[in-house]
């Protein structure tokens, strides 16, 4: 498993699509709130309705995004991460129970952004703030399967103009969430 140090880590904090407009100093900011984790081959990152405590980017190895089907034995992959990819972005904002579980394939290093840590950052560092809010309202108006029937709600949403506080944030995870069961579901 290739070293790592701090100076490689902002790529992979760029690929993040909330944190990819940051200035640098910025991302140092979320760097220094970040850890490492390292897990074995078939090891269980996180189990679905586990508690969200945050977002992993992966530095080396694969990870699994899957659903249980009716049986545990069974699973429903969603999603192959490979490395500079990630997983758990919406938990890390909204801080709801894991909707599908990650599992390694192989030994993984990934990088760990704590969602306690994050929603400090977020209460203080209104850059940071904006930055997520303007991802989240992107995603909320191309998400394929909801539909915003409120026109005064969605015309507050095309023109920015919603507080970005960590209940609005929430909410944009909601509709997120609602969305994604619609599709892995069927």
């Amino acid at each position: 498993m290739p070293e790592i140090d701090n100076l490689d880590l902002l790529d992979p904090l760029r690929k993040v699509p909330f944190l990819s407009m940051l200035q640098t100093q910025d991302l140092y900011l979320i760097n220094d709130i970040c850890s490492f984790k390292v897990f074995e081959g078939s090891s269980n990152i996180f189990i679905g309705s586990d508690f969200s405590d945050g977002l992993y980017i992966l530095l080396a190895g694969k990870v699994e995004i899957y659903l249980n089907k009716k049986s545990f034995f069974e699973k429903k992959v969603l999603k192959v991460i490979n490395p500079g990819d990630f997983f758990g972005e919406i938990g890390l904002i909204d801080g709801l129970p894991r909707s599908a579980s990650a599992r390694t394939t192989e030994k993984s290093k990934l990088l760990f952004l704590p969602k306690l840590a994050f929603d400090t950052t977020l209460k203080y560092n209104a850059r940071i703030s904006e930055a997520v809010f303007n991802h989240l309202v992107k995603i909320v108006l191309e998400l394929p399967k909801f539909q915003i029937k409120n026109q005064k709600i969605k015309t507050m949403l095309e023109n920015n103009l919603l507080e970005p506080n960590l209940e609005t944030f929430k909410t944009l995870c909601w509709a997120i969430r609602e969305n994604n069961k619609n599709i892995y579901v069927s």
